[in-house]
């Protein structure tokens, strides 16, 4: 790959004249250009767009910082943030940090407080937001989400409908095997908040949720990929099949669709058939919903659309003038606070027999 060195020795000139070219500047002699016009083009050079703007001092990108994760959800909210800045002169770039970790800032702190950055789109899986004094959206899954600016998941709401489902079929016993973070010593905030759905449409039907049916699936930030979630969800699963017939629930609700998918494993192992002994739900709509036998109900978040919603929303921010940042430590009591909604929807499959 050539760089501007390489220009500059092809057109025989400076690295400066190169970069007065690129950037469009006057004080060029035509003959000078059209020497250092025809170098590029002969190298096929393409210059670096961040390093210009830092030199510039031009806020022309937008960061997106997601958790070090890798699932086909997280990717498509990633490719649709891509595709609306297509449309605007912004520039996407990429910033990551451990799930669970206390520290989101410091592993994009210089970046973040360069001139290069004008606005933040935040995916938040920790429930705790940093102060990033840039304009910034943030995207979580719960719809208490404090920040001024964010894309919220209803997921409460859409697991509140699976279980409401379940139980005008006839369902009462269910367990719930939610996700825990060893690290910071408490369950994660989206596993929460879809436990507190399955426990909503128990009320709303004059039932009770047996907290003995209650089961965590631990991880660390360290372990936090889908074999590890899986093994720790088969040791939650094991204790379920174990359980006498008359302890046993008919239902597992379960936070994500790898969770299900263990206890579709374990339940075969054990001799339980799904639905037909024990039923199973899941969320996330992933493909490991779709090839698993049976295929599992689950819960499908528009992620692209989450995307889609917070580009927009930060761009209004930035066109607006607005400052778009949370002055009031993550109580937002600013005037021009948006909140954008996004119910996720139901798919109902083989393991709730339909």
């Amino acid at each position: 790959m050539y760089t501007i060195y390489d220009v500059a020795s092809e057109a025989g000139v400076s690295t400066a004249t190169v970069s007065r070219v690129l950037s469009g500047k006057a004080n060029v002699r035509n003959a000078t250009k059209e020497r250092v016009l025809a170098a590029i083009e002969k190298l096929d050079f393409h210059p670096n767009i961040i390093g210009q703007a830092l030199n510039r001092g031009a806020g022309m990108a937008i960061l997106m910082i997601v958790p070090l994760t890798s699932t086909p959800v997280l990717s498509s909210c990633i490719r649709a943030v891509a595709e609306k800045l297509k449309e605007t002169p912004y520039k996407l770039l990429m910033g990551y940090y451990e799930s669970g970790s206390s520290n989101v800032l410091e592993p994009q702190r210089d970046l973040i407080g360069s001139d290069l950055i004008r606005g933040i789109i935040f995916l938040d899986t920790n429930g705790t937001i940093p102060s990033f004094n840039k304009p910034t959206v943030v995207i979580s899954e719960q719809p208490s989400c404090p920040y001024p600016y964010c894309v919220v998941s209803n997921d409460r709401k859409a697991v509140s409908i699976m279980t409401e489902s379940l139980i005008n079929r006839g369902v009462s016993r269910f367990a719930y095997i939610g996700m825990s973070n060893k690290a910071v010593r408490k369950e994660t905030d989206y596993s929460t908040e879809r436990f507190k759905g399955v426990t909503d449409a128990l009320e709303g039907h004059g039932l009770q949720f047996d907290k003995q049916n209650y089961y965590e699936c631990v991880y660390t930030s360290e372990c936090s990929d889908d074999y590890y979630i899986y093994t720790a969800a088969a040791k939650a699963a094991e204790k379920i099949a174990l359980l006498p017939e008359s302890r046993r629930p008919e239902a597992v609700i379960c936070a994500t669709d790898v969770i299900a998918y263990a206890c579709l494993d374990v339940f075969k192992r054990h001799g339980l058939k799904v639905p037909e002994d024990i039923r199973v739900a899941g969320y996330d709509n992933s493909s490991l919903s779709m090839i698993a036998s049976p295929q599992i109900t689950t819960i499908q978040s528009p992620f692209g659309e989450f995307g889609t919603e917070a580009s927009r929303l930060l761009i209004s921010i930035l066109e607006s003038g607005s400052t778009g940042q949370d002055n009031t430590q993550n109580k937002a009591d600013t005037h021009d606070a948006v909140r954008i909604t996004i119910d996720p929807s139901v798919c109902f499959r083989e393991s709730t027999g339909r």
